[in-house]
């Protein structure tokens, strides 16, 4: 799987603008009552230069030089406001490949993990290769500020980041 591959998937994995909405870190201005968070978006971007390829599929005998299904991808990238440059977290994920036809991969538990705020989960199913369209996949779960949020993941279609992933959460309190 080449890098491109690795930064589609990371990039639809896909989800993230705004530090800048609360560029102040902490709890965002307009936090409800509960303590969630009000509606608000988080922009990161994701360098995708700490993963790892496993080929699994292999040991039912896929000789695809492409990957086999059940193949996986795993990492752990630093995250960086798309703003700012600021690192504010890591991306951790596992990617399982479903369709090597399609390049389709399935990642079940994408975590999204900004310092001294809290988690982020979401599930996607993506395509490792152009001329997929990019998707929106929702907030499965969350912890610390993310605590019962509802919202949204996905990745910019007129994205210019190159480098890995580019993410936008939205949330919708």
């Amino acid at each position: 799987m080449s890098m491109k591959h690795v930064r589609l998937i990371l990039g639809a994995v896909v989800g993230l603008t705004t530090l800048a909405a609360c560029a102040g870190g902490g709890s965002p201005a307009g936090a409800t009552p509960s303590g969630t968070p009000a509606s608000q978006t988080i922009h990161v971007v994701e360098p995708a230069k700490n993963f790892s390829q496993v080929s699994v599929g292999s040991l039912t005998g896929c000789t695809n030089a492409a990957g086999c299904q059940g193949d996986y991808i795993l990492g752990d990238d630093s995250l960086y406001d798309a703003t700012t440059g600021d690192e504010v977290g890591r991306f951790l994920f596992e990617c399982f490949n479903v369709d090597p036809a399609t390049t389709l991969f399935h990642c079940p538990g994408n975590t999204i993990a900004l310092t001294g705020r809290g988690q982020i989960t979401y599930t996607e199913d993506v395509h490792f290769a152009a001329g997929y369209p990019l998707d929106v996949w929702p907030i499965t779960g969350g912890t610390g500020e993310f605590l019962g949020v509802k919202g949204t993941v996905t990745s910019p279609a007129d994205s210019t980041y190159t480098d890995g992933g580019d993410f936008v959460i939205t949330i919708v309190n």
